[in-house]
């Protein structure tokens, strides 16, 4: 068992390293490159740690996407350990091999470290948090406590969503007859000082900036309307997340750490806290959703808390008599394997031409070609540097990405920048139509994603983006096509402008 676990880690990754050097970035992570070239407390919509991730890998292997995605890369391997260091003390050596096995085959979690995401370090904060806090309360010691708060810290430092597991140790403390029994002692303190430590940069930045981050989650991201179906929708997005077998099998790891909770087992309370928090807390907020940003990913830190007795529960229904419950504990597992492997190879090669699985990264190399092609033809402006002007944050995050040596660039404001809670930090940064108006005399590129827009709206937008020049005509067209498809998946209009800071 353990060497076929081990040789599914190694293979693991190796397969991330690959696709990791060789798949392009996507537009979120050239956002998150965007930060981390411009080190802040915060940024409107996460804390620093992503930004400064970026920054320590791009300063080890440049601005490459291996780069990029490095510290990542490093916390997606230490994942599994994670969850063998948490599982060991609670169901013993033989189990916590296999819950850290099953993060290895587990879809929610198996792509840890292939992008530079806020969710891959905030996962790792999250097993080593639940970990600690689970021996603090177990144990009483300084240390432990102090290690709560210290990646309770650090997960505050990574994502707003990360509050969930503070507040699941919390609801333990307060609900539990012995999580009370430790506000007796000054080791609950120095935990909450850890926590205290790192809300800071987040306090401070939604203090200097009216709010904007805390607004765009609690409100900004929510209609006014519910949707009576979204809770179902959001269910059957989880099961198809972590497979439908083995999502069967962690809510039933879940009832039973429940009924167990009931009968005075103090273990099980604790870990269905960590588990009924998030997961309760997404499937409140699910019919109020209205960004249109994928969400579904969300609840994934409250199955880390059901790994470590997901064996067991497995093991128990396999020997329930009937041979079809043998099949079906295996199949679980095997099915998400399967799938696993299935995305691996599809973002590694394309062959399988898996619909979805490719689409983010399409068009990244193309459109950069292009675009410096087209800049070749222009005469630069006077301090050698081009001007740049992409419709969209994601489009705008790539061109910087590649061109930032040699191009100054402006993003449009596209409704993804609202949707996505960028809209602020472009205009912090300066680099929004705001921004764009200051600008005079200058020769420009614009590039505009026409995929990303309605039909029935592409000239109303090319129109917009043509009221910031004088001059502006459309001087080329790219097609990226995906593979075994007919329709282009991507396409971009090039225009040719003159940047002139009266016009509107």
């Amino acid at each position: 068992m353990k060497r076929g676990i081990l040789f599914a880690f190694l293979a693991l990754i190796v397969s991330k390293s690959w696709i990791a050097t060789t798949l392009g970035p996507f537009g979120d992570e050239a956002f998150y490159w965007q930060c981390s070239q411009r080190l802040a407390l915060a940024y409107t919509d996460h804390p620093p740690m992503t930004a400064l991730l970026v920054r320590l890998g791009s300063e080890v292997l440049g601005d490459t996407a291996l780069g990029i995605r490095l510290l990542f890369l490093l916390c997606g391997v230490a994942f599994p350990v994670a969850v063998f260091w948490l599982a060991q003390p609670l169901v013993g050596q033989r189990d916590a091999w296999l819950a850290a096995g099953t993060t290895l085959i587990l879809p929610a979690v198996a792509h840890l470290g292939l992008l530079a995401i806020p969710d891959v370090p905030m996962l790792l904060l999250t097993a080593l948090f639940l970990g600690a806090f689970e021996r603090a309360t177990s144990t009483s010691r300084l240390r432990w406590w102090m290690a709560s708060g210290l990646f309770g810290g650090l997960g505050l430092v990574t994502h707003y969503r990360f509050v969930l597991a503070p507040l699941a140790a919390l609801v333990y403390l307060v609900v539990t007859r012995r999580g009370r029994s430790h506000f007796r002692g000054p080791n609950v303190c120095w935990m909450l000082a850890g926590w205290a430590f790192g809300t800071i940069p987040a306090i401070l930045y939604n203090v200097r900036n009216a709010f904007t981050p805390l607004r765009y989650y609690l409100t900004d991201r929510h209609g006014a309307q519910v949707d009576v179906n979204a809770p179902l929708e959001h269910l059957a997005g989880q099961a198809l997340l972590v497979t439908p077998l083995l999502y069967v099998a962690l809510l039933a790891t879940l009832a039973s750490l429940v009924r167990r909770w009931r009968a005075g087992e103090d273990r099980a309370a604790l870990l269905s806290l960590f588990a009924v928090v998030p997961l309760t807390v997404f499937l409140i907020a699910s019919p109020f959703e209205r960004s249109g940003v994928a969400t579904v990913h969300w609840p994934v830190p409250g199955y880390l808390a059901l790994l470590p007795m997901l064996p067991g529960v497995l093991r128990e229904f396999a020997s329930g008599g009937a041979a079809w419950r043998r099949w079906v504990a295996c199949a679980a597992p095997a099915l998400a394997a399967a799938l696993m492997t299935l995305v691996l190879v599809e973002l590694g090669t394309g062959w399988l031409r898996l619909p979805g699985v490719r689409e983010p990264f399409l068009g990244f190399e193309e459109v950069v070609e292009q675009t410096q092609q087209t800049l070749d033809e222009l005469s630069p402006d006077h301090d050698g540097r081009w001007l740049v002007v992409a419709d969209n944050y994601k489009l705008g995050g790539l061109l910087e990405l590649a061109l930032h040596r040699s191009a100054e660039v402006f993003v449009l404001d596209h409704r993804k920048n609202r949707q996505h809670g960028r809209a602020p930090q472009l205009a912090i940064w300066g680099v929004d139509e705001t921004g764009l108006r200051r600008r005079n005399e200058q020769e420009a590129v614009v590039v505009i994603e026409v995929s990303q827009i309605r039909s029935n709206q592409h000239d109303a937008w090319v129109a917009h983006a043509g009221s910031f020049f004088s001059s502006f005509e459309r001087i080329g067209e790219l097609r990226v096509r995906s593979s075994g498809k007919r329709k282009p998946e991507k396409v971009y209009w090039f225009y040719r402008g003159t940047a002139t800071a009266a016009q509107r």
